[in-house]
């Protein structure tokens, strides 16, 4: 064996180990049910400095000081066209490794060829890396352990690739289609498509991390948790307060409210004299809300200035259920035109600037308390898990409100 020879098969070895890890940390994130609960970030956070908004630094001191205040599960999901980047992560990894043991296996000419594919789908995982960090605003403290350990296989994937001999691309173009129908036919191929299936199908379900968490174990949670200090309630004062942060065109935010709103309306009834709640606005639209990039919900300023609006008419309630059931087609007009004909608001757009500035104080709190998806539910203080079954929510009120009434109690005592 020649020393070139020597050099190929090393780097081969290290680029297969590479993306072994990489697989496994992607993998693992992927399964593990408690990452099923991270809440998704759908565009990038960070936005432009101004004069008349702080600076990305700023954003993300206050983030962080938010957290030492009520330490919270910071890291995010992100995703990409409907699909969560874990699935196109793990079918990167799938595929380059296919890639490796194929080349491997093949004769010259073949093999170069296939290193010249190689680099070019690890340009592509390293651009996809990069877009990944440029979603979280480049904050190193949303991205759990495993997505760094992938990053960081991705980069050096791209490294080895790049310095395996290849074809070139003259070469490769007038063999692609066939080179193609090769790489697809053949059995590793199959393999990865079976291995890539089979992790798609043992994907935690949304609220399985959580379920385990329940009765007792879910108590003796809610019990060890701090409290964010800007939603404690006073010294001395009776109250169970509930949040939820909120975007009237978020889907989960719409099945938070199909399972959770029956229950807290009776927990509000039953327990009138001390628990309220309120719905806070957190949209994820530019022209409310600075620290977001997309406009991904294009109406949901719209539907959070409507729902204040419809408030002060006493229909807030029937215009809520109006827009959680038209989600979907909801636009700025058809808010405006639902706020007439449901709540009574014949002056949405006069007043619409005005109601702007309260929804954009709500996306000051989210952003002081570090929440980062929607909806994100606060009860006394008390950051609830994603996918908190109703079950364990009233559990959480309840035994806020019989700490609240001890509390009362004792001190009433002579």
């Amino acid at each position: 064996m020649t020393d070139n020879h020597r050099y190929i098969r090393s780097l081969s070895l290290a680029l297969c180990v590479a993306v072994l890890v990489g697989l496994a940390a992607v993998a693992y994130a992927f399964l593990a049910p408690q990452y099923s609960t991270a809440p998704t970030a759908y565009r990038p956070t960070a936005t432009a400095a101004t004069d008349s908004q702080p600076s990305p630094a700023t954003n993300t001191q206050a983030t962080l000081e938010s957290d030492r205040l009520a330490p919270i599960d910071t890291r995010v999901r992100l995703k990409l066209w409907g699909w969560k980047l874990d699935v196109y992560a793990l079918g990167w990894f799938m595929a380059t490794l296919a890639l490796i043991a194929i080349q491997n296996r093949v004769a010259q000419p073949l093999a170069r060829r296939l290193t010249g594919y190689l680099f070019a789908l690890a340009t592509v995982g390293l651009a996809g890396a990069i877009w990944a960090l440029y979603a979280v605003g480049f904050n190193g403290r949303l991205v759990a352990f495993e997505y760094r350990v992938a990053i960081v296989s991705v980069g050096v994937t791209f490294v080895l690739a790049g310095l395996l001999p290849n074809a070139g691309f003259r070469a490769i173009l007038p063999n692609l289609a066939g080179d193609t129908t090769r790489i697809l036919t053949s059995r590793i191929a199959w393999v990865a498509v079976v291995g890539f299936a089979t992790l798609l199908v043992l994907e935690p379900q949304p609220g399985s991390a959580t379920s385990a968490l329940t009765g007792r174990a879910f108590d003796q949670w809610l019990a060890s948790q701090e409290r964010a200090l800007e939603l404690r309630p006073d010294d001395g004062v009776p109250e169970v307060t509930i949040l939820k942060f909120n975007d009237y065109q978020c889907p989960p935010c719409q099945r938070a409210w199909l399972e959770h709103s029956e229950m807290i309306s009776n927990m509000v009834r039953t327990h009138q004299d001390i628990v309220t709640f309120r719905a806070v606005d957190l949209p994820w639209e530019t022209e409310c809300n600075r620290y977001v990039s997309l406009d991904r919900h294009d109406a949901a300023c719209e539907a959070a200035a409507a729902m204040r609006m419809a408030a002060s008419t006493g229909k807030a309630s029937q215009l809520e259920a109006w827009l959680w059931e038209n989600q979907t087609s909801l636009s700025r007009e058809r808010v405006a035109e639902a706020a007439a004909s449901i709540a009574g608001v014949h002056n949405f757009w006069q007043e619409y600037e005005g109601t702007l500035e309260l929804v954009r104080q709500d996306v000051e709190l989210g952003r002081r308390l570090g929440v980062l998806g929607t909806p994100t539910y606060f009860v006394n203080g008390i950051r609830l898990p994603p996918g908190v079954s109703s079950s364990d929510f009233q559990r959480a009120i309840e035994a806020e409100v019989q700490r609240v009434r001890m509390v009362t109690h004792d001190e009433r005592k002579p």
